[in-house]
């Protein structure tokens, strides 16, 4: 994922941030979703490793899946204060 992301030129404002996780944050576009809106605190299972196919983590059309830092996550997730 991070090789297309430094490929790809539509990906160009995502190279300044050092995103190494993926995590589902809904599987279908009819499912409830949390009050975070960027990534899916409650679901550390729906993790996705390298070696994990989408289908079998339950992913399908207009799931929605978070890009992110793992260690950022951990430290919202202890913390979990939203700032504007």
């Amino acid at each position: 994922m991070t090789k297309g992301v430094a490929e790809e030129s539509a990906f160009v404002t995502l190279r300044r941030s050092d995103l190494n996780t993926l995590k589902i944050h809904q599987l279908s576009a009819h499912q409830y979703k949390d009050q975070n809106l960027v990534v899916n605190l409650d679901r550390d299972d729906w993790v996705i490793e390298d070696s994990d196919r989408l289908e079998d983590k339950g992913v399908r059309a207009e799931a929605e899946i978070s890009f992110y830092n793992d260690d950022a996550y951990r430290s919202f997730k202890r913390n979990p204060v939203v700032k504007w």
